[in-house]
């Protein structure tokens, strides 16, 4: 059902940064807590710092654009047989491309469970995206493999991020930050204050 809302909820292109984030925050409250996320907290969390979301997005997005720009444009260079500039634009590119889903995972995460500024929030993913390389490999792999499996077997893989594979792709990513969020932020936090 979640799915189907977040869907609905991307209708309009500049709201699917916020639609993310909220989707975050019902998979990462599912993944620590249970089924305790309401629809309600889902449309509170949608609207809540929309244009922070939205900037987070347009960032992000513009990284990840790049990194696939500089691999297509790697394949000119193929198609004159320049393997050298092929292989250096592509690698580039894939890597570009890499950080910028990394980074979109980790900024979306922290955006649904913590209330931070938008400094706050960059400065820390890009803090954890550097100093959790276990976590990013983690994510880098399971993003490959789903989305290896939805290319291999289009069309009919379609149906999968429509039905389920969204919610599902933000629960194993919840799954693998949030407690990463807890033993490096949070818990430090919390003992500070006690």
């Amino acid at each position: 059902m979640i799915n189907i809302i977040f869907i609905i909820s991307c209708i309009p292109l500049i709201t699917i940064p916020a639609a993310w984030t909220a989707l975050c925050a019902f998979t990462g409250k599912m993944f620590l807590k249970g089924y305790d996320f309401t629809l309600e907290d889902y449309l509170a969390e949608f609207k809540d710092g929309f244009i922070k979301k939205l900037v987070l997005g347009i960032m992000e997005s513009a990284v990840i654009f790049y990194g696939y720009y500089l691999m297509s444009l790697a394949g000119n260079f193929k198609a004159v047989s320049d393997n050298t500039s092929y292989v250096i634009i592509m690698g580039a590119g894939c890597a570009i491309f890499g950080i910028g889903i990394l980074f979109a995972l980790w900024t979306f995460v922290l955006a649904a469970h913590l209330r931070l500024g938008l400094s706050g929030i960059i400065r820390n993913a890009a803090i954890l995206l550097i100093l959790e390389w276990k976590s990013d490999l983690k994510l880098i792999i399971y993003t490959a493999i789903y989305v290896f499996i939805i290319l291999a077997l289009m069309p009919y893989s379609i149906l999968v991020p429509m039905i389920i594979g969204n919610s599902f792709y933000g629960l194993i990513s919840c799954s693998i930050i949030c407690p990463v969020i807890k033993r490096r932020i949070t818990d430090p936090y919390e003992e500070a204050g006690n």
